[in-house]
């Protein structure tokens, strides 16, 4: 990836960059990606200040005629570990591999190692093509590497629970105290 990489377009033609085999390379600001700023992992506004995502993508038209769009796209993303409740970047590195299909049926017909990319038009926001895959990377439970957090595992100490001791009083002592006192 270049150091300087230009900004990636906000919308592509498929069908035009398949049959030119055109490869893509550039950067594209995190902030552009609505669905991924709303994702409870990261804090409030985190991808407005976040590195853009730097990708490289080739489209072109396999043997069987599929349009084809392969590549990898990189980010930092700023999570917030669940543990010591920190921000922490979490490196994410997207293999790519999606073929443009009409329908679900269509999706059913694709050979072995391509995802669906079910989308009719020809124009398409190129967000489109990665938030899907950024989603699923995301970590189930954001956590720092062990070493790094503040709340590390290892500072809990194991100690034993105290017995639980009921110190409540015994309500049917008042009525005990009431019977002896009416007799």
């Amino acid at each position: 990836m270049m150091s300087e990489a230009p900004r990636l377009p906000a919308y592509i033609k498929l069908r035009r960059l398949a049959q030119r085999d055109a490869r893509l390379e550039g950067t594209l600001p995190l902030s552009q990606f609505t669905r991924l700023a709303e994702h409870s992992a990261l804090s409030d506004n985190a991808l407005a200040q976040a590195a853009p995502l730097e990708a490289e993508l080739e489209f072109f038209f396999d043997e069987e005629r599929w349009l084809v769009i392969q590549g990898v796209a990189r980010c930092h993303l700023p999570l917030v570990c669940q543990r010591c409740m920190q921000g922490f970047n979490y490196c994410i590195d997207l293999r790519v591999s999606l073929v443009q299909v009409a329908s679900d049926e269509e999706a059913n017909e694709l050979p072995g190692g391509y995802e669906p990319l079910v989308f009719q038009e020809d124009e398409l926001p190129i967000e489109t093509l990665l938030e899907d895959d950024l989603l699923l990377a995301l970590p189930l439970v954001p956590l720092h590497p062990e070493h790094e957090c503040q709340q590390s595992i290892r500072n809990y100490q194991t100690t034993e629970p105290e017995p639980c001791i009921n110190k409540r009083k015994n309500p049917f002592k008042v009525l005990e105290q009431l019977k002896l006192d009416s007799s």
